[in-house]
């Protein structure tokens, strides 16, 4: 991609990584947790925490047509996408410090 790009000025990489639709269990998908746990391996900390599990919230969201922390803000996702977008740096305290 850098070599597509790189004419334009453009450096293209991986900032982060986010790891949508977890299981919160290991009996819930062995393969999914160990899919996980290989990918931080390799990635360390570009894979960020913490992970989002599976939550019918998610969908009853989506069919609402509603952002999901307006949704259900005290759900689990919603809170867990709160901790992704902080690792992100997208949260109100980093634009306001």
């Amino acid at each position: 991609m850098n070599k597509a790009f790189g004419a334009l000025g453009i450096n293209l990489g991986i900032d982060w990584i986010v790891i949508g639709e977890s299981v919160s269990h290991e009996s819930q998908g062995k393969v999914y947790s160990d899919s996980e746990n290989q990918l931080r391996e390799a990635y360390g900390e570009l894979v960020l925490r913490p992970s989002v599990r599976r939550s019918t919230k998610v969908a009853e969201a989506y069919s609402a047509q509603t952002a999901l922390p307006l949704y259900a803000p005290a759900s689990a996702p919603a809170i867990e996408y709160q901790g992704i977008a902080a690792g992100m740096g997208l949260t109100k305290e980093t634009f306001t410090a």
